[in-house]
């Protein structure tokens, strides 16, 4: 139980859970209702959302009506005591955080589990909703960046990794690096840039092998948009895929691109804080 390795925003739930919990243990719908009032990123717009659509107080009616077992069975998370109905949603939780790649298990991944676990959620809330909440919250989102802000920010950080711009000799190893890691899904972005004479790849090595890449207007073939990027599973938590962020929006930037969009990033809260990138609104 203790090996779940959470982001700053799901540390954050787990605190407020915890102050909300009855009898100090935390159930699924604490969490749920506890990301609902965490109040920056996605979980702000989750709020915003639900006093919209259910009302004024709808987390207190919500907790008012989860029917709870007095006395029940509970497990540890770290120093947290769970519901065993809530350790069921953490296992849940950390195979989709397997299953789409990511280090951190993150409120997407939570809030997903919950809605799919919790029968008596799912009863108060109208399949609208419940569709309203899983745009908001469990899918990837796009974010976008000021570029401006970026370079008075960030633009005279200097990087700890090797990186360069990929060149065309790159691309065979790049290919097969992005295979062993990710599969195909990214391949389609990089065969559409084998015309281009200047390849907008950056790429990090560590001694002769490629650790990780970072693209931009590769996506569609579009301006402006940021990705895809990737990291070598065996270097993630070394700050590989932030340096290669900022490789690539840096010369963004200097391109005279005034925004850079991150198309349907899933690690939304490592973007929030490596660039200050900031969601675009759901419709």
């Amino acid at each position: 139980m203790n090996d779940y390795l959470f982001t700053n925003r799901m540390e954050r739930i787990l605190q407020i859970a915890n102050q909300m919990s009855k009898e100090g243990i935390i159930t699924s719908v604490d969490l749920f209702i506890a990301a609902c009032r965490e109040a920056t990123g996605i979980c702000s717009e989750l709020y915003l959302y639900l006093y919209h659509q259910l009302g004024k107080d709808f987390d207190v009616k919500i907790l008012n009506q989860w029917s709870r077992n007095a006395g029940a069975d509970f497990n540890f998370i770290g120093h947290y005591k769970i519901s065993m109905d809530a350790v069921l949603i953490f296992e849940e939780s950390n195979k989709k955080r397997k299953n789409y790649g990511q280090m951190l298990i993150n409120e997407g991944h939570m809030i997903q589990s919950i809605l799919q676990s919790d029968a008596q959620l799912r009863f108060m809330l109208t399949e609208g909703v419940v569709d309203g909440i899983v745009n908001i919250a469990c899918v990837p989102r796009d974010l976008f960046v000021n570029l401006d802000h970026f370079k008075k920010l960030y633009g005279n950080r200097i990087s700890k990794h090797c990186m360069r711009r990929a060149a065309h000799s790159d691309l065979i190893e790049l290919k097969s690096f992005v295979i062993h890691e990710f599969g195909e899904r990214w391949l389609q972005h990089i065969n559409a840039m084998t015309e281009k004479e200047v390849l907008p790849i950056y790429i990090a090595i560590y001694g002769e092998e490629i650790i990780g890449f970072a693209c931009y207007d590769t996506v569609r073939n579009k301006k402006g948009l940021f990705g895809p990027m990737g990291t070598s599973h065996k270097k993630r938590g070394n700050a590989v895929g932030r340096d290669l962020l900022f490789k690539c929006l840096n010369e963004m930037a200097e391109l005279g691109y005034e925004y850079a969009v991150i198309g349907e990033a899933g690690p939304i809260e490592f973007y929030e804080k490596a660039c200050d990138a900031k969601l675009l609104q759901t419709c």
